[in-house]
């Protein structure tokens, strides 16, 4: 939705200059005979419709007006408080203990090939045990590798590799 409403912004702000470029001549003035730019801005500042850093031919976008993103808002998880494994995962084990689990997290489990192997909301800290099924455990060791990821509200989410041993 985010990137929806920055492309459309986007796409407002290409038309305005295009509009504006478009009624102004060279010399300063606007397509209207007899009315300056000048003339424009004293009048609309008299009546009271539009305020110092408004645009005059557009008043509904204002020269202030900044996009944010979400991303910039969201803190990194200190390496010292991330989800870890406590021990390395041997092929078709059936059991992944982590530490420093977070309640309220989601943990995802991601096999070699990116699919999602298994997803779930972590109820308590500290350490935190996942048992798979037999099914699960060979579609988690099906390649060399496996990845988890932590997502975590107001956090940035992060992903960790880890290699299968035999």
């Amino acid at each position: 939705m985010n990137k929806i409403l920055t492309g459309a912004t986007g796409l407002v702000a290409v038309l305005a200059l295009i509009g504006v470029a478009a009624t102004a001549n060279a010399d300063g003035t606007t397509g209207n005979p007899g009315i300056d730019n000048a003339q424009l801005t004293a009048t609309a500042t008299a009546n009271g419709q539009l305020a110092d850093d408004d645009s005059v031919y557009f008043p509904q976008i204002a020269s202030s007006h900044t996009v944010t993103a979400h991303a910039a808002a969201q803190t990194r998880v200190p390496a010292t408080q991330q989800l870890r494994l406590s021990s390395r995962y041997h092929r078709n084990g059936r059991t992944l203990t982590f530490l420093k689990a977070q309640r309220g997290a989601v943990l995802t489990l991601r096999n070699g090939h990116q699919r999602c192997v298994k997803r779930l909301v972590i109820t308590k800290d500290g350490r935190l045990t996942v048992k798979l099924t037999r099914a699960q455990a060979r579609q988690l060791g099906a390649a060399r590798t496996f990845e988890y990821t932590v997502t975590q509200s107001g956090m940035r989410p992060y992903a960790v590799k880890c290699v299968i041993l035999k």
